[in-house]
């Protein structure tokens, strides 16, 4: 899923599940006891351009890492997010002194960012950069797939290709 562990949780708990989650896009894989088992972020330096990029032209933008998610600037866009996803930001006021790397990196501008996503893309040709909806543009790491992360999990289960299915 393109969504963080502790936002895909409810959904394995209404479908009964208790199996590993590939999360952020591919950026991590957590085992069912929440241990990560793989993990592909965007190191911080990295991520500090990235911010200071959305700075520049006023977009909003969260910070991943593991669980949790950061936010710097309280606006009606994270208001949305955190109602369509259902679990809280943590409020930093400067999103480069968190000190891990990032699973992923979100801008979101409503009702649509579309129009940004060709100028991030030119800014950051070395990342992966995507968008999971009109309004949200995801930046990850480009070796986190979802394909990669599937791989990392067969290998952990001794699992060949032939025995693996994504749906």
């Amino acid at each position: 899923s393109g969504r963080m562990l502790a936002s895909a949780r409810p959904l394995y708990r209404q479908l009964g599940l208790n199996t590993p989650a590939i999360c952020c896009n591919g950026a991590y894989v957590a085992l069912p006891d929440g241990e990560m088992l793989y993990r592909c972020p965007i190191a911080r330096p990295d991520a500090a351009r990235v911010i200071a990029f959305a700075r520049e032209r006023n977009l909003y933008v969260q910070y991943y890492v593991g669980e949790n998610y950061y936010y710097e600037k309280d606006c009606p866009e994270r208001v949305h997010y955190e109602k369509h996803i259902g679990v809280k930001a943590t409020f930093v006021p400067d999103l480069t002194a968190i000190q891990d790397d990032t699973d992923k990196l979100l801008m979101i501008g409503l009702p649509s960012l579309e129009r940004m996503l060709a100028p991030v893309r030119a800014a950051f040709p070395e990342f992966a950069v995507g968008m999971s909806k009109p309004a949200y543009l995801e930046i990850n790491n480009p070796t986190a797939t979802k394909g990669a992360a599937l791989r990392a999990l067969a290998e952990h289960y001794g699992l060949g290709p032939e025995s693996v299915m994504a749906i």
